[in-house]
């Protein structure tokens, strides 16, 4: 794959736009695709090109654009959209849902100039009709800033519907990163301990890279533990057949990527938690933990948490877990520090696009100015 030429990069250069349709027909994109997440500061292996393929087929139809910046014939930036609707209008946003993120902007360390980002961002919104949407982001990384600052050279950029995501720091030996949590949990954390070793023989097991065979038998598991529980009957669990083999093939990409890490925790060899995320760039993502509601008085859930964050340490390999989802009080006793995901909206082209994104910021300046008021009185 050829390399970007160095040097500060300007419009003077030959910056080139491509968007790609249909990429699963268009093998060539593959490799480069996953040469440029490499090279780019995006963590999570669930953005590399199988990975976000197989995702969008189960939840966009196959439907996807790749918007592609390149310098040369190098790849050096490139960001994924599927289309949704909005009050009859269409949306290009990122393959990010509750079930997973999988879309992320991918740039190449020598792309930073502003001028490199505007290219970027005119052409996204040029080939954008609709309302563009940045889907669970953090705004705040200088990649998805520089990204933002370009659109809003071109019009209206509205951010909404904010959470919080709780942040594990692994930086710190093993004994520092406890004594960072309160007392009164490790205090109980070594009770839910004691009292499931009580109950028989406690195994955890660390899986990476498993034989096939092992990860489809843990990963029925999983599933049926999942169903068992409240998120079978909220309808959360992963708990029809397509989704099974949708997750099952997205640990096996990730198994033979290298950035699989599947916990169990086994009582008298049945599992009764377990924890699924992927680890890449020394950074861990909690996709998924469950446990034997039976045990809850004992905390499976946190018994496991904690052999997850003794496996990291022991192994030097991570540095940071990011729990996904908003902060929880469960995962509130463990983390350290937190990242505030959030939703970027932009106009496209259209006039339409333009007048509602227009309308919503607003109706937005008109419900927080009504909030004060109400909080003042």
């Amino acid at each position: 794959m050829p390399e970007p030429r160095e040097g500060t990069w300007s419009r003077s250069l030959d910056l080139r736009y491509q968007k790609i349709q249909n990429p699963d027909k268009h093998h060539h994109i593959r490799t480069q695709w996953d040469e440029l997440w490499r090279w780019s500061s995006a963590s999570n292996p669930n953005s590399r090109f199988d990975n976000l393929i197989s995702a969008c087929q189960r939840f966009y139809g196959g439907k996807v654009e790749l918007h592609c910046v390149y310098e040369g014939e190098c790849l050096v930036a490139a960001i994924p959209l599927v289309e949704d609707t909005f009050r009859q209008l269409s949306v290009a946003t990122l393959p990010n849902n509750e079930w997973g993120y999988w879309g992320d902007l991918l740039v190449h360390p020598q792309f930073r100039t502003s001028d490199a980002f505007d290219f970027l961002a005119g052409n996204l919104i040029r080939n954008t009709k609709g309302i563009l949407e940045l889907r669970y982001i953090n705004a705040v990384e200088f990649r998805w800033q520089q990204l933002i600052h370009a659109i809003e050279k071109l019009g209206t950029v509205i951010r909404s519907g904010k959470f919080e995501v709780g942040m594990i720091n692994h930086a710190a030996d093993v004994e520092q990163f406890y004594s960072g949590l309160s007392k009164s949990f490790r205090k109980k954390l070594r009770k839910y301990h004691r009292e499931l070793s009580k109950l028989g023989n406690v195994e955890f097991e660390y899986l990476s890279k498993p034989g096939k065979e092992k990860l489809k038998n843990v990963m029925a598991e999983i599933f049926e533990l999942e169903q068992a529980g409240w998120k079978g009957r909220e309808n959360s669990s992963i708990n029809d057949q397509q989704m099974d083999e949708f997750f099952c093939e997205q640990a096996s990409l990730l198994a033979e990527a290298g950035h699989l890490a599947i916990g169990t925790l086994r009582l008298d060899g049945r599992l009764v938690a377990f924890e699924f995320g992927n680890l890449s760039k020394k950074i861990y993502s909690s996709w998924k933990i469950g446990y034997d509601e039976s045990l809850s008085r004992l905390a499976p859930g946190h018994i496991i948490a904690d052999y997850m964050v003794r496996e990291f340490h022991s192994a030097g390999n991570c540095v940071q877990q990011d729990t996904i989802g908003p902060v929880s009080t469960a995962t509130s006793k463990w983390t350290s520090t937190s990242l505030v995901r959030s939703r970027c909206f932009a106009a496209g082209s259209s006039l339409r696009a333009r007048l509602l994104v227009s309308a919503m910021r607003v109706a937005g300046r008109a419900k927080r100015m009504l909030g004060r008021i109400g909080s003042s009185r």
